[in-house]
Order: C-alpha cells, then structure tokens, then sequence
C-alpha cells in the first residue's frame, strides 16, 4: 500500500490487488488529502472484497481549488492524472460528490472509462440538499466547516447505531481543517452540478446504485439521470438513505462486483 502525488497534485492512495485497475472518485471531504494512518489501514478493508481483481486507487480532488472549480474542471484533473499514471482504460466508482465528478470524467474522457459505477449521486442535487449546502458553505467560510460537515453528515445514513453517533457529537467527530477553501469551493461545485446535458455522452456501461430515501439525491433525480445515460441499469436499495456502500456494504459490493467481472 503506498500513497504518493501525482504530477497534477492530486492525492491519492493505492492499495495492491489484482490485474485489473479500479479508480475510486470519493466523496465530499473537509480537506483534499491522502489518507494517512487508521484511515489508510481502515481503507484496505474497506475495499478488501475488490483486491483479489483490482489494484484500487482512491483519488482525491485537487489541492488548492480555484475558485468556481466546476465538477467538469475537476473531472479534467483526474483524467490527466489517469492518463499520466494508469494504463488503458479503468473501472471507475464515484460516491456522491465524486460520482458528480465521475458522470463528467465518462462524459469527456470515455477512452478512459471502462465501467462507470455511480453511488448515491445523481445529475444535480435535490432543493432541499441544496439549502443544506448553501447554509454548511456559508458556515465554512465563517470558520465553522466542521460544524458544518457535521450538519451534513446528519442526513447521511450511518444506521441506526452510527447515525445515534453522529448526532451525539456531530462536530466533536471532526477535525477542523486549517484552511476550508478547497471545502467550501467543493459545496460550490456542488450546488452548480447539472450534468443532465451530459450523460447521453457517456458510452461506459453504467450501474447506478442509490437509496430510495436519499436526501440529497432524490429518486425522480437518480431515475432521469440513469435514463439519460445510454447504457445504465439502476439498482435502489427500498427505504436506505445516502451512503448505500456503507449500510448495505456486501449487497453493495456483490452488485458492483458482479457489475464489473460481467
């Protein structure tokens, strides 16, 4: 296991499996950094089931964002760093934020796509959800983006058992990160993420997984943005909420799994 940068500056971590590449775009995070310690160990059993077919590199966003960063602009960050780093075209996951990025990296940058896997996402967020990022970015930039990741993580659905947790001590899970730009230009990108023009452009064959009660992806939104890719067949898991490869991690995994060898 070895974490490292690419020339592009993006962070990432590179568990050794199998033959096959796995690219994994992850979700909206308070810092773009490699993971280091507990969080790296925790990460290759994470994706253990993966490892006997796929060498998996999970790729954050860039460092540094520029301000109105789009999901495109950070979709083009990760194709040239795939196409300095990987061969041939990959198996690629995106969850949430990072299946924005990914729906665009498809998109733009087929030749690099194998198989797309799009997790609790969808081609634009709820109104609701967009509140809800309107306020956590406006909290970031007061210096209070832990707080407001942690008001975020409430309507993520950790289980019965983690979601008592979050609640309990929401913030006091988090760390504060030293400077939220690169957070609060992410809930940016976010909110502006309308790749409905896009996804017919996508050639990949795709598998959507979400969750009926998703918060920040409704299902009239998943539902149009699978009709609108070419080649998609959506799986969504009755009464789960946001966060699918968590709560429901061995169906997740054996329907991705299965997805990916088919």
């Amino acid at each position: 296991m070895t974490t490292d940068h690419s020339m592009v500056v993006l962070p990432h971590a590179r568990l050794a499996g199998g033959p096959r590449t796995l690219l994994v775009l992850e979700g909206l995070t308070l810092e773009n950094k490699a993971p280091t310690g507990r969080a790296l160990r925790l990460l290759r059993w994470a994706y253990k089931r993966y490892l006997p077919g796929f060498t998996v590199y999970q790729v954050a966003r860039r460092p540094g964002l520029a301000a109105g960063a789009t999901t495109r602009d950070m979709a083009g960050d990760y194709a040239r760093w795939a196409r300095g780093k990987l061969d041939g075209p990959v198996d690629v996951i995106g969850f949430s934020t990072g299946g924005e990025i990914a729906q665009y990296l498809a998109a733009d940058h087929g030749q690099l796509v194998r198989k797309l896997v799009l997790s609790d996402t969808g081609c634009r967020l709820g109104e609701d959800a967009k509140a809800l990022l309107r306020a956590a970015r406006d909290k970031a930039a007061r210096g209070r983006a832990a707080e407001a990741q942690a008001d975020i993580a409430a309507h993520i659905d950790f289980g019965r058992l983690g979601g008592g947790l979050v609640r309990l001590l929401g913030k006091r899970m988090l760390k504060e990160p030293g400077d939220p730009t690169d957070y609060i230009a992410t809930l940016e990108a976010d909110l502006a993420h309308d790749a409905t023009e896009a996804l017919p452009r996508i050639n990949a064959p795709t598998l959507m997984i979400g969750g009926t009660r998703d918060f920040f992806y409704p299902e009239p939104i998943v539902h149009e943005t699978a009709e609108r890719i070419p080649d998609a067949t959506l799986r969504l898991y009755e009464g789960v909420g946001h966060s699918v490869g968590k709560t429901q991690k061995r169906r997740f995994e054996g329907d991705v799994l299965g997805f990916l060898h088919s």
